[in-house]
């Protein structure tokens, strides 16, 4: 529902959209701190437990917020707010959980494979209820809707995490094993303390990106320059704080990243506009540009 929304409501131009779509995934940018946030600092005796329903408590009330909201046009910062909350949400319960089934599939290696089959099964499951829901919501243009039905879906997760569902041993201060644990804990950070400087790093570079985007700075000369710095500047610390072998495969990665120039938020607007905004342009409607479109892709990732 971003695009329409985005097109209908908010009259956002395909700049700002892409400006947006960056602040909105910022969350999926810091996840090395997220967990090691929640590796170092547990909430109530869990690692994982209490941050999964907290960013969820979150997330759920920042789509309630969407969905109850009559956007119009300058309520652009208030939505892009509102996908973020939900997006620190999805960022986090996919980074926890993907950490403990890799636990289990450590502890199981014959089952490992099933595991990750298991979890993809999901995650396509997941992708076409969301296809066939939006098919609806888009032809009969309700497109609010779609944000009630996600309702039930992001508060489950609070339920799930409060209840346990996600196993998960309990580290007290009375346990002699969850001592040991705090003594291992505080040696792993002396030992990789430039990997977790590393990190933070990273996620203030990643931060100083995302404001300067939401600011939506009128000089286009001051983003390429920030993005330049923030760019030379992790490059340089990458070398700095990393054991050269992975430092190199990080740096290869990260020129992958950074020369993969994208343009999706601003080109949906391209494909999809009216003939009086661009007389030969393919004018998809949305319907096709975000269902059937989704729909072939949902096959070719099964097949």
């Amino acid at each position: 529902s971003a695009l329409p929304y985005a097109q209908n409501y908010l009259k956002l131009s395909a700049k700002e959209l892409q400006r947006y779509g960056i602040v909105a995934a910022f969350p999926w940018t810091v996840k090395p701190i997220i967990g090691m946030t929640s590796d170092l600092f547990p909430i109530g005796g869990y690692h994982k437990r209490y941050y999964i329903a907290l960013t969820s408590i979150i997330g759920s009330a920042a789509i309630i917020m969407l969905a109850m909201t009559d956007f119009k046009p300058g309520m652009g910062p208030m939505y892009v707010l509102g996908l973020l909350a939900v997006n620190a949400q999805v960022a986090t319960a996919d980074l926890l959980t993907e950490g403990k089934y890799t636990e289990r599939m450590r502890e199981n290696p014959s089952k490992s494979s099933d595991m990750v089959s298991f979890v993809w099964m999901c995650i396509t499951l997941g992708g076409v209820f969301a296809t066939v829901v939006s098919f609806f919501s888009i032809r009969s243009k309700n497109y609010n809707s779609l944000l009630w039905i996600a309702v039930p879906l992001s508060a489950q997760a609070v339920f799930t995490s409060l209840a346990g569902w996600l196993p998960e041993e309990k580290v007290g201060d009375p346990d002699a094993e969850s001592a040991t644990k705090r003594a291992q804990g505080k040696e792993l950070w002396r030992k990789n303390f430039a990997v977790f400087a590393m990190s933070i790093f990273m996620a203030i570079m990643c931060l100083l990106l995302a404001v300067v985007q939401f600011l939506q700075l009128s000089n286009s000369y001051v983003d390429l320059a920030v993005t330049l710095g923030v760019t030379f500047v992790l490059s340089v610390s990458m070398y700095v704080c990393l054991p050269r072998p992975i430092a190199n495969v990080t740096f290869f990665l990260f020129l992958t990243s950074v020369l993969s120039v994208s343009f999706g938020s601003a080109m949906s607007y391209w494909f999809t506009v009216d003939e009086k905004c661009l007389p030969d342009g393919p004018h998809f409607d949305y319907l096709f540009y975000s269902v059937y479109t989704s729909i072939i892709a949902r096959v070719c990732g099964a097949i």
